[in-house]
């Protein structure tokens, strides 16, 4: 009930996202959610939290909880991520954090994200593919935290791909998946929707597991710029 509807066109935009729980319950945060009064532009959150089970599916809630409250205020995504971090670090024990990626794309194209301790964001914008890596630290580990922003102008066709580690981390045999692997398939998939690459990643990633169980949450999500 927490997550966001499938497939969410707003203010020139398409997001898509998958998501597959390792078990009944999962520790990765998804959403994404239209903002300003005319639905003029969107936030999109995609992050881990720390630990396994029940207790890290309360601490999504939790998270859910918070940056639903604070998106109606209407701050700058770095401001916002402050408040987010002080609100986490006040409020669960020393050892829960999360990595979290957050951005705020509008009408014009331009997005403002910050990420939070997280694996690297990856734009492919005209044909090429730039890693956007942290900068900042996780959330609920230091109350004080600030958060600097990628400012991007992203072109019709342009897209974000995030993801949770349960992709990178993946394991057979001994062998983890990694980051590498999906920036390759980023990269030679660029030309397709975002639904499609986000289809792709799970296409290579299943091929690579090749049966195996999957041991932690896999979310993946696709912001793509559309022509107007």
């Amino acid at each position: 009930a927490l997550l966001p509807q499938r497939k969410l066109q707003c203010c020139g935009w398409e997001a898509s996202y998958h998501y597959e729980p390792a078990g009944p319950v999962s520790g990765d945060y998804c959403d994404i959610v239209p903002t300003g009064p005319n639905r003029e532009a969107f936030l999109f959150v995609l992050g881990d939290v720390s630990g396994k089970g029940l207790a890290a599916s309360l601490l999504v809630a939790h998270l859910h909880a918070v940056f639903h409250s604070l998106v109606s205020f209407d701050f700058p995504v770095e401001k916002l991520m402050a408040r987010a971090n002080r609100v986490l670090c006040e409020s669960v024990l020393s050892t829960h954090y999360a990595t979290l990626i957050c951005g705020v794309a509008d009408a014009k194209g331009n997005v403002r994200l910050c990420n939070a301790g997280h694996l690297p964001a990856l734009l492919l914008h005209n044909n090429q593919l730039k890693s956007l890596n942290a900068t900042g630290m996780p959330l609920g580990l230091f109350c004080d935290g600030q958060y600097t922003v990628h400012h991007l102008k992203l072109e019709p066709g342009d897209k974000l791909l995030v993801y949770s580690d349960g992709i990178s981390e993946a394991m057979k045999n001994g062998e983890e998946y990694g980051t590498e692997r999906v920036s390759r398939v980023a990269s030679a998939c660029g030309q397709l929707s975002g639904k499609e690459l986000l289809g792709a990643c799970m296409e290579y990633l299943n091929r690579f597991m090749g049966g195996a169980r999957k041991s932690d949450d896999l979310t993946l999500m696709a912001i793509q710029r559309m022509a107007p």
